[in-house]
């Protein structure tokens, strides 16, 4: 704040641009800022950038959505939404999709799906919204509500099998981790390493018939035991 003050001090006035900028600073070093207990400087900030009348862009909204966010204060970040609204900004896909996660973190699932059906009625349908949700559910427990959405989805990708697999080989359903991990490669997606090398420590509790149908799925799709993709070799060695 004393950047200010001497701005001041100079008779230059602080744009919109400015206070922006300072408040992605001070974000960058967020948990330094309330180790030493000085989140009032982001708020003074706020207060300062509404109280010269400028209006807040949404680089600006989102930055301050993230600290109500990463705060738990998402009645404060929703009615800056709401605000904003009223003013005629729109909101991008990220605003939305972090609104989302602060939800899940939070434990209000039903809150986050009416947030993601109204992201999908505005148009968005966004996958990375919809892979965060299905995450905030498996780390949750809310491991047959993950399936559900999962199953609702007509766009996936490697991140939304991911979570599911990991979940059922922790919760010992290691038989619907298999068959996931079967669709995943008839779906011809790359499988992330971590999935295949999490889901290879459960390979013995896979039921007997998924197993070679998993390695001849691998092998026709090009991806090794390692869950990487193989590269061609003419010589016939790996690499």
């Amino acid at each position: 704040m004393n950047l200010f003050r001497e701005l001041k001090e100079f008779g230059l006035r602080p744009n919109a641009w400015t206070y922006t900028t300072v408040m992605k600073c001070c974000f960058k070093v967020v948990g330094a800022l309330l180790k030493l207990g000085r989140r009032q400087d982001t708020y003074s900030c706020i207060a300062q950038m509404v109280k010269i009348g400028y209006d807040r862009d949404i680089v600006s909204c989102n930055t301050i959505l993230y600290w109500h966010v990463w705060e738990g204060r998402l009645e404060n970040a929703y009615s800056l939404l709401n605000l904003a609204a009223e003013r005629g900004l729109n909101f991008d896909a990220y605003t939305h999709t972090m609104l989302i996660n602060g939800l899940c973190k939070a434990g209000d699932f039903d809150g986050a799906r009416r947030h993601l059906n109204h992201m999908n009625k505005m148009g968005y349908n966004c996958l990375v919204a919809s892979n965060c949700f299905i995450d905030g559910l498996c780390k949750f427990g809310h491991l047959d509500y993950a399936l559900k959405v999962f199953n609702s989805m007509d766009v996936k990708d490697s991140c939304t099998y991911s979570s599911l697999i990991h979940t059922l080989c922790r919760k010992q359903r290691c038989r619907q981790a298999g068959e996931l991990l079967l669709s995943c490669i008839e779906a011809g997606m790359e499988i992330l390493l971590g999935t295949r090398s999490y889901a290879g420590q459960h390979e013995m509790m896979f039921s007997n018939a998924s197993q070679p149908q998993i390695q001849e799925k691998a092998t026709q799709r090009g991806h090794n035991n390692t869950g990487m993709k193989q590269e061609n070799n003419p010589s016939g060695h790996q690499k």
